[in-house]
């Protein structure tokens, strides 16, 4: 709910639209994953889901295996806005 209420906020955000595109595709969501991720990658062409930071090294397990599921759920929403 709080990605919808910051996309009415800020409704040209490219992060927050990709960050819903992920909600949606962890939810199952693929076809409003997708729309969202194409309309993030308007806003942001040169977007890569590596250049999301965060720490690693010493960071907890549990963290880094969040991480890795929500850029996964990211990388399928893109792959499937670019199909």
């Amino acid at each position: 709910n709080w990605l919808k209420l910051s996309l009415e906020v800020q409704p040209r955000s490219g992060r927050t639209l990709l960050f819903l595109a992920t909600a949606r595709m962890l939810k199952g969501e693929k076809e409003p994953a997708a729309q969202a991720a194409k309309q993030a990658l308007l806003l942001l062409p040169n977007f890569n889901v590596d250049k999301l930071q965060g720490p690693d090294g010493d960071a907890d397990v549990s963290y880094l295996a969040g991480r890795k599921r929500m850029r996964d759920a990211m990388r399928q929403a893109l792959d499937l806005a670019s199909q």
